[in-house]
Formats: C-alpha cells, sequence, structure tokens
C-alpha cells in the first residue's frame, strides 16, 4: 500500500512535468463587505457633497433682499382659502387696490367700506352696473381678485362676474400656473376659449389676475406651487425667504423638515435642490416614494371626480315630486339603461338615460358621488349608449360588498367601520363638532387636525337645515393645500358634481357641522387604485 501511495504521487509529478502544468494557489480575495463599504462611503460622500452644495446656495438666496410677500394675506391663509374658492398661490407682495380715486368712486369706496360685505358689496355691484371700468378700480388690486378679508372673499366670488368688470371680445387670465383666455358670447356671457372646458361659461376664482392682453398681465405678482407638489410629493412646504431669484424654504417629508431652494420661472416655484443631511436621506426618500405611491392612486380618483363634474351629473331629485322623493330617479334611470332605452319618466317628466355625447347619466344623491367615484377611479362604471348595455367591473364593486344601503351615508359609515382594512373611521366628540356659523372656530378646527383631512378622505356633515330637519351631506377632498395642510377643495354633487370650498358647500346650512371623516388606508388604495405613474426611483 506505501508503494501504490508513491506511485500515484510520483506519477502525478511526472504528469505535470510533462504537461508543463503548474498548481498555483489563487490570490486571497479581499472581504467582500470592503467593496460594499467602499460603495457606501462614495454614496455618503455623495450625499454631504450635494448637501454642502445646496446649503451654499441657500446662503447665496439669503443673501439676497427679501420680498416682502403678503402678511394680511398669510395670516388668515387657511380661512380665506376655504371661503374664497381659488388655488393656494403663493404672492411675492400683496397686489394693491388704486389709491387715487376719482372723488365719485372714493366716497363709494368708502360707503361700502362701512357696511357688512353681504350687504356693502352687491349695492355697489348694482349702483355701478353700467360702468364697469369703475368697479374694476373698486375690487380689482392690480387685475387680482384680491382681499385679506374672509367674509369679503366669499362675496367677492358671489357677485364678481367676468359679464360685470368686462365688456371686450376676449380676456386672459393668470390663474395658479396657467395662463388661458375668455371670450364673450353675443349674450355677454364667457366662456373657455380652449382646453377641457372649451365653451363652458368661465368663473373668476380668488387670486386671479385678468387683462385685455397677454402683456397686460405684466409681472406676476403670484407663484404657484403645484408642479413642485406633483413632482416631488412633500407632506407639506414651509417658505422662509422669497426673493426675486427665487425663493429658500423646506419641505417636509414624514417627521423631518429638509431645507431647500426653490427656483422662480416667472409663474411657479419648481424644486432646486433639497440639502438632506445623509443621516436622513434614506428615510426621506422612502417617505417620498410612499407618498407617490399614494399620489398615484389618488390621481386616479382625482380623474373620476373631474369626469363626473364635465358631465354635469344629475342630482337625484325628481323636477316633480310628490313629497320628499329624493333618490327615486335612479332606480327608474338603471332599469331604462338595463332595458335598451334611451329615456324613462318619474311623475310624468322625462328624463335622458345618456347626455348628447352618449355618456351615461346616472343620476346621484350625494353619497353616489362618493362611493360612484372609488369605483370609476377603480374602472367599475357603465358604458357608453354605442356600447352593449353593461357595468364593467373594476377593482371596486360596493353593489357586491356588504353595504345595507349604499344610497344611506349612515349605513356606508356603518360599512366603512366594519372594514378597518378599507377605511379608518374617524367620527368627531359632540363637544368637538364646530357649526359652520361660527366661521372662524370651524376653520382653526380644521387646521389644528389637518392630518384627517387629506385628498380621497370623506367629509360626512350632519345637522339641521332651514327646513327645521336634521340631513346628512357627503363629499370628497379633491385638494389640500401645500403651505398649510388646509383642505381647500372639495368635491361633490348637491344640485350637480361640482368643485367647491367649504363656504360653498355649507354655507346653505351653517347649522351643520362634520359628524365623520372616512379615511381610505393606504395599503387598500395601492391594492384597488394600483398608481398609473412612474415612482419616484423610476424618473
Amino acid at each position: 500500500m506505501g508503494w501504490m501511495r508513491f506511485s500515484r504521487s510520483s506519477a502525478l509529478l511526472m504528469l505535470v512535468a510533462f504537461t508543463g502544468c503548474e498548481r498555483k494557489e489563487a490570490p486571497p480575495s479581499p472581504p467582500a463587505t470592503s467593496a460594499v463599504s467602499s460603495s457606501e462611503d462614495t454614496v455618503q460622500e455623495r450625499a454631504r457633497t450635494e448637501e454642502r452644495v445646496c446649503q451654499e446656495r441657500i446662503q447665496q438666496l439669503r443673501g439676497l433682499p427679501a420680498l416682502p410677500g403678503a402678511p394680511g394675506f398669510e395670516g388668515k391663509r387657511s380661512e380665506l382659502l376655504g371661503r374664497g374658492k381659488g388655488e393656494p398661490v403663493v404672492f411675492l407682495r400683496a397686489p394693491r387696490f388704486e389709491e387715487n380715486l376719482p372723488l365719485r368712486l372714493s366716497l363709494i369706496r368708502e360707503e361700502m367700506k362701512r357696511h357688512n360685505p353681504w350687504l356693502g358689496i352687491p349695492k355697489v355691484m348694482e349702483q355701478l352696473r353700467y360702468f364697469p371700468q369703475d368697479l374694476r378700480r373698486l375690487f380689482l388690486a392690480e387685475g387680482y381678485v384680491y382681499s385679506e378679508s374672509p367674509a369679503e372673499a366669499a362675496v367677492l366670488l358671489d357677485v364678481l362676474k367676468f359679464g360685470r368688470l368686462f365688456r371686450e371680445s376676449e380676456l386672459w387670465v393668470a390663474r395658479g400656473g396657467e395662463t388661458f383666455r375668455v371670450v364673450r358670447d353675443k349674450q355677454g356671457v364667457y366662456r373657455y376659449a380652449e382646453g377641457p372646458q372649451e365653451g363652458e361659461e368661465a368663473a373668476l376664482l380668488f387670486g386671479d389676475r385678468v387683462a385685455t392682453s397677454v402683456a397686460g398681465l405684466g409681472p406676476r405678482l403670484h407663484r404657484d406651487l403645484t408642479a413642485l407638489v406633483e413632482a416631488h410629493h412633500p407632506d407639506q412646504i414651509r417658505l422662509g425667504w422669497l426673493t426675486e431669484r427665487g425663493a429658500v424654504g423646506e419641505l417636509r417629508y414624514g417627521e423631518h423638515w429638509i431645507p431647500a431652494v426653490l427656483e422662480d420661472d416667472g409663474m411657479r416655484y419648481t424644486l432646486g435642490c433639497l440639502a438632506i443631511p445623509p443621516v436622513h436621506r434614506a428615510v426621506v426618500e422612502a417617505q417620498k416614494e410612499a407618498n407617490a405611491q399614494r399620489a398615484g392612486s389618488l390621481k386616479r380618483l382625482r380623474e373620476a371626480i373631474h369626469a363626473m363634474v364635465e358631465e354635469r351629473l344629475r342630482f337625484d331629485e325628481p323636477l316633480e315630486e310628490v313629497g320628499q322623493q329624493d333618490g327615486s330617479l335612479r332606480p327608474a334611470w338603471k332599469w331604462a339603461y338595463d332595458h335598451d332605452a334611451t329615456t324613462y319618466s318619474f311623475n310624468g317628466v322625462g328624463y335622458q338615460v345618456f347626455d348628447s355625447k352618449g355618456r351615461p347619466h346616472p343620476p346621484q344623491v350625494c353619497i353616489d358621488f362618493v362611493l360612484d367615484a372609488y369605483e370609476r377611479a377603480s374602472g367599475s362604471w357603465f358604458q357608453r349608449a354605442e356600447q352593449p348595455r353593461k357595468r364593467v367591473l373594476g377593482a371596486i364593486d360596493f353593489d357586491a360588498m356588504d353595504v345595507k344601503n349604499r344610497r344611506s351615508a349612515a349605513e356606508v359609515v356603518a360599512f366603512a367601520s366594519a372594514h378597518p382594512e378599507m377605511f379608518e373611521v374617524w367620527t368627531l366628540p359632540d363637544e368637538e363638532r364646530i357649526p359652520f356659523a361660527r366661521r372662524s372656530d370651524f376653520f382653526a378646527y380644521i387646521d389644528q387636525h389637518r392630518e384627517r383631512f387629506q385628498v380621497g378622505n370623506v367629509v360626512i356633515i350632519h345637522g339641521f337645515k332651514d327646513d327645521g330637519l336634521v340631513h346628512y351631506h357627503s363629499f370628497l377632498i379633491e385638494s389640500v393645500d401645500p403651505l398649510t395642510g388646509f383642505p381647500y377643495r372639495l368635491a361633490g354633487n348637491a344640485g350637480r358634481p361640482r368643485l367647491q370650498s367649504w363656504e360653498g358647500v355649507m354655507r346653505s346650512a351653517p347649522r351643520r357641522s362634520i359628524r365623520h371623516v372616512l379615511i381610505p388606508r393606504t395599503a387598500w388604495l395601492k391594492a384597488v387604485l394600483p398608481p398609473r405613474n412612474a415612482s419616484v426611483a423610476e424618473r
């Protein structure tokens, strides 16, 4: 056996000699962690460099003269947005009303200020109805619909119309980050000249700037934040230093406020850079990604809301009623739709199954609008006139769920309470139910609980109306102010689908208060309304 071992060893040595091959030991591999460590060091160094460069840009901007902003507006920002429907812009300085008025107009202005806005402003509008130029001098501040009084802002949105202030054939409007044109028809009504609302009557909003030409709009005194929010999805924005070359601010992601440079293109603020401390970068990026995913889901909900607003779906109240018959039209519409009819009738009055463009036209009560919006966003909706009569099913179908009565707000709340995987239900304690009649307290309460009032949340109000009866009303939050988080634009059907301010929704019954808020769970939203937009990481 020893010989055998020797022979094999000798043979192996001879084979190596004859073939010229050598058995060499491979050099030792560096530890696997060293490459990872090097990569992490590079990432950390890059993050520190980005933070340092951004901080330098912040200091450069802080070295420039600061613009005054509009402290009178910002001090009442939430209430102004809640009562005067408009876009949540930032003013570089407050628009100025004309001071050197003719004596006649000065006296009218002084007299108007002595009265409650609900009396004084309409009185002046009537007094000067044949003098649109005088009305512009009194009510437009450098072309802007502007006020620092919430009550006055609410009245202005009621009484100021393009046709009362102008007679020109076309006008140009700066609204938020947009510029668009409106044209006057033969009846003196101004209508949108282009875009998705082409042909519809144009309404003046708070913060609009109006001129008879594009050049007349001049350098804008406001900046829009919409593009910044849509691109970078912060939880909130805080501005600290406005200059002619941009602004210094902070963007909040979760618990972290990150210093930022906001670039100014003359119409809107966009993100120049973020000074993210390297220790917080991973958390901030994760929060940004989560916000982008939720925003992508809610974009689908907004699209459904805007479609119903554009279609002007009928409120479910018969034109001829016997007693109280709200809610009676939809079953009749559904029967006609299912049986290939194009019209239906109720109490002797005829109605159309489809609108003039062939779109299905189901009547809605207020809670129908809410549930229809969610269903439609998921793909559940009725097919058009030229298609087979069918309700296509998407990811949400409340008809197939255990909702005892989907047309009852109280039953929908009960359903949401039974399904915490879908909604969190926040029911306000009785002592915290502030009637809208106490407007300042009402808006202050929403400000204090703004985390409960986010886009997509369902708000249910309850209380007495003028008929002495208790009524529910339901609507969705469509937009929140990026600076304060205040929910400034609401969507619902009370007469027809529309986007409204709190004032527009609640002043018809100011004794009502908020009773419930239904808050959709993020995981459920992502499952039933998968985001169409690319994630932050993919862009």
